[in-house]
């Protein structure tokens, strides 16, 4: 039988969830979602921050991969090639993973 140890969870892992949430908000916002035909992307990057979008469906698979300029602060991409269903958005900042978030398109 499994069971969970309440003791894990506790002040300091909770600290910690709401940093890397927090880290990720400050980088990145997807609207609208649910989307059907375009997406934007607000960001917020350092001028030295190397940053890419990436966005893969559900079986992990990269559907889209995009540069980011640290000059730009929105980026609007086209959703008609998509098809309908869940996909992922990543933004990597500095080969680091920053945001994981959920996007749903929908025809």
């Amino acid at each position: 039988m499994l069971g969970v140890d309440y003791d894990d969870f506790g002040p300091e892992e909770e600290g910690r969830m709401d940093a890397a949430k927090s880290s990720a908000e400050n980088y990145i916002h997807i609207y609208p979602n649910p989307a059907s035909d375009e997406i934007n992307i607000s960001y917020s990057l350092e001028e030295s921050d190397n940053a890419v979008f990436l966005l893969t469906d559900l079986l992990g698979r990269e559907v889209m991969n995009k540069k980011l300029s640290s000059n730009e602060k929105l980026l609007k991409i086209s959703t008609v090639s998509l098809e309908q269903g869940i996909y992922f958005v990543c933004l990597k900042v500095n080969d680091e993973s920053i945001g994981n978030q959920k996007l749903l398109i929908i025809k």
